[in-house]
This record gives C-alpha cells, sequence and structure tokens, in this order.
C-alpha cells in the first residue's frame, strides 16, 4: 500500500465541461446562500472560525441547482475510478453521498483550515462520517482563493476540475482570502 497520504488527493481535469460549470454559477444565483459555520463541540454550537469573512454556503437537498442532478450522477463515476486509482483493496466501496452544496467566497472570503471529518453530517436515515469528500470548481475568474492542504500547499483547482481526498485529520485545508471577483465551488461527500 502507498503510504504517501499526497497520493490519495486526485484531481480529476475537466470533470465538468465549461458550460456545464457556468449553468451551476447561473442557477446558484437564484437560491439562497447562507454564511457557513462549523460546529464546536466544546461550546455546543455552530459559527463561523473566520468571523465575518467566512464563505456562504447553499446545500441542494430538493435540486433547487438543476444541475444538481447531473452533477450527483456523475459523481458516482469519479468516485468509482478514484477508488480503482488509489488501489486499497480494503476500501473499494461506498455506501451513498451527500447532497451537493454550493460554495461562494466574495471579496475577503475565506474558509478557516479544517477537516471534513464531519460527524453530523449524515445523521438522518444515512449514518456514518464522510470519508472522501468531493471538491469542484467551477470558475477561474477571481483572484486570491487558492485551495490550500497541508498548511501551504496550493492544489491547482481550474473550472471543471474535481478533487477527491479522504476526510480525516490527515487532510487540513483552508480557502485562502478572495481579492477580487466571486470564487465558485460546489462539495459532496462520501460514507
Amino acid at each position: 500500500m502507498n503510504t504517501d497520504i499526497r497520493d490519495y488527493a486526485r484531481v480529476y481535469k475537466g470533470f465538468l465541461d465549461q458550460d456545464t460549470c457556468i449553468t451551476a454559477i447561473n442557477q446558484s444565483k437564484n437560491v439562497m446562500f447562507k454564511q457557513h459555520t462549523f460546529y464546536n463541540h466544546e461550546r455546543g454550537e455552530h459559527s463561523p472560525m473566520s468571523g465575518d469573512q467566512e464563505l456562504d454556503v447553499f446545500t441542494d437537498n430538493k435540486f433547487d441547482v438543476d444541475i444538481s442532478r447531473l452533477i450527483i450522477d456523475k459523481l458516482w463515476n469519479a468516485i468509482k475510478q478514484y477508488t480503482l486509482d488509489v488501489d486499497v483493496p480494503c476500501f473499494n466501496s461506498w455506501d451513498g453521498y451527500s447532497a451537493i452544496r454550493y460554495n461562494k467566497y466574495v471579496e475577503n472570503r475565506k474558509m478557516a483550515i479544517h477537516n471534513d471529518h464531519i460527524k453530523s453530517l449524515f445523521t438522518g436515515e444515512d449514518r456514518g462520517i464522510p470519508v472522501l469528500s468531493c471538491l469542484g470548481a467551477l470558475n477561474n475568474d477571481y483572484l486570491g482563493g487558492e485551495f490550500i492542504m497541508w498548511e501551504k500547499e496550493v492544489i491547482d483547482l481550474r473550472a471543471g476540475d474535481l478533487l477527491i481526498f479522504p476526510s480525516n485529520f490527515l487532510y487540513p485545508h483552508m480557502v485562502a482570502p478572495v481579492k477580487s471577483g466571486t470564487r465558485y465551488s460546489y462539495i459532496s461527500w462520501v460514507w
């Protein structure tokens, strides 16, 4: 088994075509985003770790963004390809994946460093914790907003690219503040 953790963060170039990315951005402009929060176990509450700089999010549980259905359907094949690419015999299946969550970073917005070991994500009928994070880039027309893993490694994601990586503590990541423009992305978690 490969022990270089960087090999388990895989970028799939051109996962979505440019028209699909543009459609997702345009359709997401018609939904109600809200400021992202993290759960603080010590205080038992949700709050933004970056104060008023935290990004805005919208989880598409009801397919309010029509293109979400296409993205969800395509994700299945990408996740299957990822399991083949990393070739870990004891990880060859999964139970499901979450609805698409759209991320919007306007000027000066960012996401604090964290990992995606989200205990409360699958607590209804779907039980579990995320094992993989599937992050897709939707545009390039902004400055700043770099996706950073392991405190200093910039992962270059262009519009249409998909990054799949384990959702555990070995993959801390953040998004640097956007300097100008608006950065759009989406994420789904696999359990």
